[in-house]
């Protein structure tokens, strides 16, 4: 008889190959003919082996069960992830379709500025033209002429400067 290696009972398929073995060898001995000696000790080891099957059976049906359950969850936290992962999706298509509309507004203003640019650079271009044409000629405080030919004093920062009276160190000032 084929025993676990701490003296008991074997279990799983050790135990169901040590059932056949001693169900073998009781057919043999009943074949042969031979007196049967041990035959209750070969129906206790059969019956035991039936029992420990009967309880792995329960072990395998319990840890199906929860191998099922364990399915059914995983299955829910996918399903839940999906959720989650579409509803981050849809904000940022959001957002990206927000961004890409403020880009196309920007663009249309930079496009709006360059034109604006364009037109006042020109319109200083026609000023300039039309007072070179002029020659200085007309008055108006020099208008036409180059601003580096003119006077110091032609220039309205110093016109409106105060006469300076008094201790002359604050000249600079």
């Amino acid at each position: 008889m084929a025993s676990g290696s701490d003296g008991t009972a074997p279990v799983g398929e050790d135990a169901v190959q040590a059932a056949v073995i001693a169900l073998r060898q009781l057919g043999d001995a009943v074949r042969r003919g031979d007196r049967l000696v041990d035959v209750d000790v070969t129906i206790d080891v059969i019956e035991q082996t039936c029992i420990g099957l009967s309880h792995l059976r329960q072990g395998a049906g319990s840890v199906q069960l929860n191998v099922e359950a364990l399915e059914k969850k995983i299955a829910e936290e996918v399903t839940g992830m999906k959720i989650v992962i579409n509803a981050e999706a849809a904000k940022v298509r959001e957002e990206l379709t927000s961004s890409l509309g403020r880009f196309s507004m920007a663009e249309a203003a930079i496009a709006g500025v360059t034109t604006q640019r364009q037109k006042t650079q020109e319109v200083v271009q026609e000023m300039r033209e039309a007072g070179r044409n002029m020659g200085g000629f007309g008055g108006g405080g020099g208008f036409g002429r180059d601003p580096a030919t003119r006077s110091i004093m032609e220039h309205k920062s110093v016109q409106l400067l105060n006469p300076l009276v008094g201790d002359k160190s604050f000249f600079r000032q």
